[in-house]
């Protein structure tokens, strides 16, 4: 029995050597007389390289209005042809390489030309795939983290839908030595947008694009990926809209949203300025007095009336306030309170105002 297991395990052992060896042998052969200095077909002016591209994304990490740009996860993956690589090695199909056998093969100097931070993944060696096909036919792949310039149109935020672009070049290959291409024309070109989730955003659409464009140096070709974000108004309305629909605003806190409104813009908030300001401490000393000399019907109505007049006369020196305040003391209001008939022509003109405010707002920001 343990003879058995022991010729088992030489056996085994004996056909991984034999397949490491056949390995290192073809890698040693093909990489004999190779010149990694030059392009495939160097010298054949009319033959450049093919270069096929695909993408896959693996996740959209963010997006910053702030910095305009946008971070993805990618794996970006290259096709192309090598004679000089070609092998006829009998049950031999694809040759495996090391991340490492990069650095001694010629590679496509492909870049992202909205690039502003990318880098290599290293985690927990330098994520490189190399493939070697017996014709000459190579694949090589990289997982990257980019991050690319996006110029965002916020005009009508938060309905808006932004369309962020990753481009791809050769960097110093013309179009005479190397033609850049998608593998796969139209939404085939990139994978993976249909597993990406946001929280702010949804990708609706994407495309892939290739046009050639002219520089002092030469014709180069040039990889369109066009993505659409469409923001999620479902996280504003929670966040925005429904908070404020839902605020049921009272005289003090209107008063106080105006004066917070027409301070300049370097207002800052003391915690050593008193709590009550001197109207409140006056409006103490009027219910005091009213509750001796009056009903309390007139006590409610004469505390209403004085809270008005001197929250409007403390804000007199507002600009703002004080040009509205201005034209309705010049109003000829009929027979009563002034101030009753002003609360009721604002019990028709508000509600009025927000509906109209509101149809014009989702009018222009959805249509």
């Amino acid at each position: 029995m343990f003879t058995c297991k022991l010729l088992l395990f030489s056996a085994t052992f004996l056909v991984v050597c034999e397949s490491m060896f056949k390995e290192w042998n073809i890698s040693s052969a093909i990489l004999e007389n190779y010149d990694n200095r030059l392009r495939p077909d160097f010298g054949i002016p009319t033959k450049p390289v093919e270069v096929d591209v695909n993408l896959v994304i693996g996740s959209v990490d963010r997006i910053s209005e702030v910095n305009m740009d946008y971070t993805m996860t990618i794996y970006l993956r290259q096709y192309w042809r090598d004679q000089r690589l070609s092998f006829n090695y009998s049950g031999l199909y694809v040759l495996p390489m090391d991340g490492r056998m990069t650095e001694k093969l010629w590679l496509p100097d492909t870049y992202f030309t909205n690039d502003k931070d990318s880098y290599l993944q290293d985690v927990t060696v330098k994520n490189r795939m190399l493939r070697i096909f017996p014709q000459g036919s190579i694949i090589y792949g990289l997982r990257l983290s980019v991050t690319a310039s996006c110029v965002y149109d916020l005009k009508k935020f938060p309905h808006d839908v932004q369309n962020c672009s990753l481009n791809l070049e050769s960097y110093g290959y013309s179009r005479h030595d190397i033609m850049l291409k998608w593998k796969a024309p139209g939404k085939g070109c990139a994978d993976g947008f249909q597993d990406v989730e946001l929280p702010q955003f949804l990708v609706t659409d994407w495309d892939c694009k290739q046009k050639v464009v002219n520089f002092s140096s030469g014709v180069y070709d040039r990889l369109n990926l066009f993505i659409i974000l469409e923001r999620s108004v479902g996280y504003f309305v929670f966040q925005t809209y429904m908070p404020c629909v839902m605020t049921i605003p009272s005289e003090d806190i209107v008063a106080h949203r105006l004066a917070y409104s027409n301070k300049p813009v370097h207002f800052r908030y003391s915690p050593d300025l008193p709590r009550k300001s001197a109207s409140s401490h006056r409006m103490q000393k009027h219910k005091c007095t009213c509750k001796h000399r009056y009903t309390a019907s007139d006590c409610r109505t004469f505390s209403s009336k004085t809270r008005f007049h001197n929250q409007i006369s403390s804000y007199e020196e507002l600009s703002l306030v004080a040009l509205i305040w201005s034209y309705i003391k010049k109003i000829d209001f009929p027979a009563g309170d002034k101030v009753i008939v002003i609360d009721r022509y604002s019990r028709i003109f508000f509600p009025s105002a927000f509906i109209m405010f509101n149809a014009v707002y989702w009018w222009y920001y959805v249509y």
